[in-house]
């Protein structure tokens, strides 16, 4: 899905939801991600899933291909 046919762009995520869209592209688990972040695993999957429903992506996988090319650009 192109940037301009979305309703917001990963530019306009909290640093928090891009911190945690990083460690997925880098390979993290969700477990890892919430132990650095000291959050529950929980509250990280539903931080993914919302941020999945923003910018309207359907899987993580879409979710990590989006936000590589967003940084590579």
């Amino acid at each position: 899905m192109s940037e301009t046919q979305r309703c917001i762009s990963f530019g306009e995520l909290t640093y928090r939801k891009l911190y945690i869209v990083d460690m997925l592209a880098e390979g993290h688990a969700t477990a890892e991600i919430a132990r650095d972040m000291h959050l529950s695993q929980q509250t990280v999957a539903n931080v993914i899933t919302h941020t999945m429903r923003r910018l309207q992506l359907h899987d993580r996988e879409e979710l990590v291909r989006e936000y590589l090319e967003w940084v590579a650009a």
